[in-house]
């Protein structure tokens, strides 16, 4: 799997699923910290998956399952949190 970062200071990856086709871990820019999904070369920030105004901010994403669930740490209403992600598109 090839992907390319994107105006990003660094990006670690963390795991892969059993297919070899989802990726997950984090990238660090000039915003902060985000957690992110590489899927068939494609970045895509976890933030994007959760509603616009809610006070979630997904920064790690260390495992994905066998279902494509993703699990991590971030902040929610500004303390430190974990979070499962099911059913991303």
């Amino acid at each position: 799997m090839y992907g390319f970062l994107r105006r990003q200071n660094a990006a670690i990856s963390y795991e892969i699923n059993e297919t070899g086709l989802t990726v997950v871990g984090t990238v660090y820019d000039e915003t902060g910290r985000h957690a992110v999904r590489w899927r068939d070369g494609t970045e895509e920030r976890l933030d994007a998956f959760l509603p616009y105004d809610a006070d979630r901010k997904p920064r790690v994403a260390f495992g994905v399952t066998p279902d494509g669930a993703i699990f991590g740490v971030g902040q929610h209403a500004g303390k430190s949190a974990i979070f499962v992600l099911r059913d991303l598109r």
